[in-house]
């Protein structure tokens, strides 16, 4: 063990603030029928069958009423050029959708136009975990663009843009 070690939760959140992640949207409608939404990079596919996600949120956040009550939601990859809507959803006080372009979708939630993928999930079980609550989707359908950009990638508070490796090289 090394002299460096920190307390274990600080310890959590460094070692993966050094590593990098994919970042999402995550949609869906409050019960007055107003769009939800909220920036997530803690998505990770659990199941091909069925296929099944996961995301996790803060219990605290103005997102989880909406989360909580809901049914369904919709997960929106983002690409190298969507990191102003990374930062809108995550912004806390303000309107998140306000203009951003966006249509309901076929069941009424919120789909953010203009995005290489998107997928919506049907909830199946949320976990508490201390202040987080962790939800387990069933993947309902998916919509892939054909020319999907580059994904975004957050690492180190901040937002990226992936270089392939040359795998001669590797």
């Amino acid at each position: 063990m090394s002299s460096d070690a920190l307390p274990t939760g600080e310890g959590l959140r460094t070692f993966f603030r050094g590593c990098a992640s994919g970042v999402w949207i995550i949609t869906t409608t409050d019960q007055d029928g107003e769009p939800v939404g909220f920036t997530a990079s803690s998505v990770a596919s659990v199941a091909l069958d069925p296929p099944t996600l996961l995301f996790s949120l803060q219990a605290g956040s103005s997102s989880w009423p909406a989360v909580e009550a809901a049914e369904e939601v919709m997960v929106h990859a983002l690409g190298v050029d969507d990191a102003h809507l990374a930062r809108r959803f995550s912004t806390s006080g303000i309107s998140r959708f306000e203009g951003v372009h966006h249509l309901p979708g076929p069941t009424g939630l919120p789909v953010i136009r203009g995005l290489g993928a998107t997928l919506r999930a049907r909830i199946l079980t949320t976990i508490p975990v201390g202040g987080s609550r962790i939800v387990l989707a069933q993947c309902v359908e998916t919509y892939i663009a054909g020319d999907r950009p580059d994904p975004l990638v957050h690492s180190a508070r901040s937002y990226w843009r992936p270089v392939p490796l040359n795998s001669d090289e590797d």
